[in-house]
């Protein structure tokens, strides 16, 4: 079909701008594919990196267990998440245990409580207690909301401590480290919901 000739130009024009609105929205999708396909990488590595310090670092495989709030009535005072092997616990084996802050927490406030339960679970004596709080002293320090301490099983029994990612103490005695997991994976935990929470098990049962 011919048209007058300013109608075959102005149709010329016409196609020419479609062709240029189709090749600009296909440079769109695919930028913008690529820029989604690179944020998916960039998200992969972040928590990669999240686990290789400390937790993909000492823990092989590390899987989250369970995770659970820990809350005092209605007021929210850290999250933890619990890590193991293939995301399989074993008290004896390779673990980690970490908080996440929701409050202001200074250390006075940690040791005394981590000592309060750790003597109700095992009744042991006021000496072994001061060795302990040694250790606990030695651990920690204030945290801030926002901040973190992990704490890492390992294989020998000895538990390694990490306060927002950086690492601290590592106290070589079987019974402290067992006390000190205790207090949140043990059936005699405080609040024995949020401890089968987070050890992955069925509250039901």
């Amino acid at each position: 079909m011919t048209f007058p000739n300013g109608l075959n130009s102005l149709m010329g024009m016409f196609y020419s701008l479609v062709r240029f609105v189709i090749t600009s929205l296909y440079r769109v999708m695919r930028g913008g594919m690529l820029i989604f396909m690179m944020g998916v990488a960039m998200m992969a590595t972040m928590v990669t990196a999240a686990l290789a310090e400390p937790i993909g670092a000492r823990v092989p495989d590390a899987k989250i267990v369970g995770e659970a709030r820990y809350k005092v009535l209605l007021f929210k005072i850290y999250d933890a998440t619990l890590y193991a092997p293939q995301g399989r616990y074993d008290p004896d084996g390779v673990f980690a245990l970490r908080l996440h802050y929701l409050v202001d927490a200074s250390k006075a406030q940690i040791v005394k409580r981590s000592l309060v339960e750790m003597e109700r679970q095992t009744q042991v004596d006021k000496a072994q207690l001061q060795i302990w709080k040694k250790f606990l002293d030695a651990s920690f320090r204030d945290l801030k909301d926002g901040e973190s301490a992990t704490a890492i099983h390992n294989q020998d029994g000895s538990i390694t401590f990490y306060l927002n990612d950086v690492e601290g103490e590592t106290i070589n005695d079987a019974d402290f480290a067992d006390a000190f997991m205790n207090i949140w994976l043990s059936d005699k935990a405080r609040d024995l919901d949020f401890s089968r929470t987070l050890r992955g098990l069925d509250n039901r049962s």
